[in-house]
């Protein structure tokens, strides 16, 4: 459960987006100060999901690495091993919780592997391009809109990245353009820093419009592609119905003395959102 599935992870992604905000807000506070508060905050990413405590710890440390850079390898050194004291509970945690039973090899996947993952995070199909479907073309319209309108800031100079987001982000690819397949028997590692990697991205960027009609209609394409986007999620979503109809059907005449299994199947069926 620490470790396991995309549905408790993207909530894990989402608290080590906002614990890195606040890390970065706090680089000047005392170390002390600091320390002790997000010891707290890792020791709950740790409880949300592991990978999403490890993408925090990498984008985290890398900032400190940037912010201490200048002044020496002892800065550094000192720096990096302070930051580090608020990992200690979490890893208190993990010898709590123990290793995992399986013991599945490392496996690594060639270099098209990892350029698909940095485009995972546009995508819902499995893999672009296999068949037409409609979630591939939606998957090929939010590519494409994403591409060149980064492009096209950049080459304005309408789009501007926070200066404390650069060493995390250029850690956080090249960890991601390495990142074994499957670690700690943990399948799918290399999918899942670029979803935080995205959202770092996407909060780290400012626009400067060149009117407010522009704004308003990069505002009206994005609700078009998101539209799109779960029209064609509650289509796909929909074909799964009648095997929830099923598990309900079951779950009723199931006896008393399964009430904890009836339970986890409901919390199942929540996390589906159904």
């Amino acid at each position: 459960l620490l470790a396991w599935g995309n549905i408790t992870y993207l909530p894990g992604a989402a608290l080590a987006v906002f614990a890195l905000a606040g890390w970065i807000h706090s680089a000047e506070w005392p170390i002390l100060k600091r320390v002790a508060i997000f010891s707290v905050i890792s020791a709950f990413l740790f409880l949300a999901h592991l990978v999403a405590l490890g993408a925090f710890a990498l984008l985290a440390m890398a900032f400190e690495l940037g912010r201490l850079w200048r002044l020496g390898m002892g800065a550094v050194l000192c720096g990096l091993s302070a930051a580090g004291v608020q990992f200690v509970l979490p890893a208190m945690l993990w010898l709590m919780v123990g290793p995992s039973r399986e013991n599945r090899p490392t496996i690594f996947m060639d270099l098209s592997h990892h350029l698909y993952a940095f485009a995972s995070p546009l995508g819902f199909d499995r893999w672009l391009g296999q068949a037409p479907s409609a979630g591939a073309m939606v998957d090929l319209l939010l590519i494409d809109a994403v591409v060149v309108a980064l492009y096209a800031g950049v080459r304005s100079g309408r789009l501007r990245l926070m200066p404390a987001l650069r060493w995390p982000l250029a850690v956080g690819a090249v960890v991601s353009l390495v990142m074994p397949v499957m670690v700690l028997s943990i399948f799918g590692m290399h999918l899942r820093l670029p979803i935080v990697l995205a959202c770092v991205l996407v909060a780290g960027l400012r626009v400067d419009w060149p009117s407010q009609r522009h704004g308003v209609i990069a505002a009206l394409g994005l609700g078009m592609l998101l539209a799109l986007r779960f029209g064609v999620v509650a289509g796909q979503m929909a074909d799964c119905a009648p095997f929830i109809d099923e598990m309900r059907t079951a779950l009723e005449a199931m006896p008393l003395g399964a009430r904890l299994l009836r339970a986890l199947a409901g919390l199942a069926l929540a996390l589906l959102g159904l």
